[in-house]
């Protein structure tokens, strides 16, 4: 895991929210199209004449909606895997420091704070650093 995808984390979690918001409002109210079209009577005399037809085009919400999907599911998948990676972290001040640094979004003092319980940002900064170097 590199720090980049760590620090991308928490803007991926609002992204699929955002997406998430997307799809819910399309599925409960789609968006409306209207288009005009040329016709005649059924009958003689057989006069060209314009009408407006209004509707929803399946199609393009189906296809809109399957876009915002894959994407969002891409994203998710990309949310397990930095929680997998943490799961996997034998140490429990670094696995402290990362979810609370990278995926809640405190500061590197409120981190030390929680994890030292004193407010010394630069131990659990360098320890991160290192770990992330070594590993």
């Amino acid at each position: 895991m590199d720090k980049m995808t760590l620090q991308q984390y928490r803007a991926i979690k609002k992204e699929i929210a955002a997406l998430e918001d997307k799809i819910y409002s399309i599925r409960l109210k789609p968006p409306f199209g209207t288009d005009i079209v040329k016709g005649s009577d059924t009958e003689f005399p057989y006069c060209e004449k314009s009408f407006t037809v209004s509707g929803v085009d399946r199609r393009k919400l189906d296809r809109l909606t399957r876009v915002y999907e894959k994407r969002r599911d891409a994203l998710l998948e990309e949310t397990l895997k930095v929680e997998e990676w943490l799961d996997g972290i034998e140490d429990s001040s670094i696995r402290q420091i990362v979810q609370y640094r990278y995926l809640d979004g405190f500061s590197w003092r409120k981190t030390a704070m929680k994890v030292y319980g004193k407010p010394c940002e630069d131990a659990p900064r360098r320890a991160v650093e290192r770990f992330l170097s070594n590993n």
